[in-house]
């Protein structure tokens, strides 16, 4: 049996959460695995009080988490047609970058799956810094056309020491394949697990914001 790949229209939805005051800068935050970009944005309202307004992908394939009732989810991609999977969200995050008016001014954060997806964001549109947060960076990433780029940019990392899914030994490959091939990481490590926390979002901002 052969599968045949065919191109096709559909809707997609973004959230955008603007600043209480005259916004200075964008944010714009890929959720993990198994959320919704309208309750990922929870820890990181605080920052719409620090004028950055907030710019929330969706990942294209919902579905119910717990055996089909209840609570649901996204997901940015399976091992099932990965390449497709991957190929339609850089399409329509490169739709979003355009729809909500991002540039080389603005944030980028990716949290557990979305680290990757944000990682493959910021190799291909403007971006000021990116945030790796409980997840790595993108194989291609490594490239050496795509470590070319990258070897310039500001890249943040950030790990609950006690994170159960992206571990500590996940953590220190990605910084020991960083160091291996010129990439700078600046690391901050938090008491914590596989998660996001607003006092930790507040920290990260306050380095990233010193430069």
């Amino acid at each position: 049996m052969q599968s045949h790949d065919i191109d096709v229209s559909f809707k997609a939805r973004y959230f955008y959460k603007s600043a209480e005051g005259t916004c200075k800068h964008k944010i714009c935050l890929l959720h993990g695995y198994g959320q919704l970009a309208e309750t990922f944005v929870h820890e990181f309202e605080g920052l719409a009080k620090e004028f950055i307004d907030l710019v929330l992908p969706e990942g294209l394939s919902r579905f119910y988490i717990r055996r089909g009732r209840g609570e649901v989810g996204a997901s940015w991609m399976t091992k099932e047609a990965r390449h497709v999977d991957i190929e339609n969200a850089m399409n329509y995050l490169s739709q979003v970058y355009q729809k909500a008016q991002l540039s080389a001014n603005d944030y980028l954060l990716g949290f557990s799956q979305g680290a990757e997806m944000a990682s493959r964001m910021f190799l291909k549109h403007d971006f000021k810094v990116l945030v790796l947060w409980g997840g790595k960076l993108a194989d291609e990433c490594f490239e050496s056309s795509n470590l070319e780029i990258l070897k310039n940019k500001k890249i943040y990392f950030v790990q609950g020491n006690s994170d159960h899914i992206f571990s500590n030994e996940n953590a220190e490959q990605l910084e020991r394949k960083c160091r291996e091939s010129g990439l700078v990481l600046k690391v901050i490590k938090f008491e914590g697990g596989h998660e996001v926390k607003k006092e930790v979002v507040t920290e990260l901002f306050d380095l990233i914001k010193k430069g």
